[in-house]
């Protein structure tokens, strides 16, 4: 009992903490990567260390309330070029406090075809947080990349706090990435979000989207960014979610975590295409 009370206690000042932090205060972006890197690295190591020292002490719900999964078109224009997607994801429970998300994704790219898979370990408190680890696979025409994330979502009340970070390595400069996100629900059938990302200390990028549930598992959702160098896209899609019949918030804390593996692909995108475009040369 003594440990689930200092667990609470501790988790309720990370919340607190995080209240008073504002991840969109106005940052240039040719200047976001350091202080934005250092403020997702602030979040995530102080929820990383709670949840791994003593996840039972304050975990009060189950991570993943049943099996449950989803399907999800998108279309729209990435950097200049015509994008489609489609893609499916499963997850499931792994005891009470973990949970097991497997993702595929298939598309093209102004005809350059692209293919990610990818498996996700987490372990939630749907009232509290979100922690996992994220290990995908993706394939750019020959170039292919992995990548290895770890993931943070605090909640607080209508809010969701997130911040991701990870690693990319293989057909492509070896590079740090990392995202830090807003979502607000001002319905519970309603999730607007604002959030940055940066990939390469260099490649800055901040978006607005948002995903209206309209009944049953069937929901909608849209996507715009810009960014350095004249990056910018705009991406609209379907999902439709597999399980209980609960309200939009409900699903993204109690059954699906975030689907991040488009949103890996869009991060990590100009880096893949450089390294085709150097493959063609050669």
């Amino acid at each position: 009992m003594g440990n689930k009370k200092t667990g609470q206690k501790a988790m309720t000042w990370i919340v607190s903490k995080a209240r008073d932090w504002n991840p969109l205060q106005p940052l240039a972006l040719n200047k976001i990567s350091g202080v934005f890197m250092k403020k997702i690295n602030m979040l995530m190591v102080f929820v990383s260390l709670l949840v791994l020292v003593a996840p039972p002490a304050f975990a009060q719900g189950e991570a993943v309330s049943a099996i449950n999964g989803q399907v999800v078109v998108t279309g729209g224009s990435l950097d200049g070029e015509n994008m489609a997607t489609g893609s499916a994801s499963l997850t499931a429970p792994l005891g009470e406090h973990f949970g097991l998300r497997l993702d595929g994704l298939s598309g093209n790219i102004d005809r350059d075809d692209f293919r990610v898979g990818a498996i996700h370990l987490f372990t939630r408190d749907p009232d509290l947080y979100l922690l996992g680890v994220t290990g995908a696979h993706a394939e750019l025409e020959n170039i292919q990349v992995e990548s290895f994330s770890l993931e943070v979502e605090a909640y607080m009340g209508m809010v969701t706090i997130a911040a991701a970070g990870g690693q990319q390595t293989g057909d492509v400069h070896d590079s740090t990435y990392g995202s830090l996100d807003l979502r607000y629900y001002p319905q519970k059938n309603l999730m607007v979000e604002v959030g940055a990302s940066v990939a390469d200390e260099n490649d800055g990028k901040a978006h607005i989207g948002v995903e209206y549930q309209l009944v049953g598992g069937l929901a909608l959702f849209a996507d715009a960014a810009t960014g350095e160098d004249g990056f910018e896209h705009a991406l609209g899609g379907i999902r439709y979610y597999f399980g209980d019949e609960k309200p939009l918030i409900n699903r993204h804390r109690e059954e699906v975590s975030t689907n991040n593996v488009l949103d890996s692909v869009i991060i990590n995108y100009a880096s893949a295409r450089s390294a085709v475009l150097a493959s063609d040369i050669r």
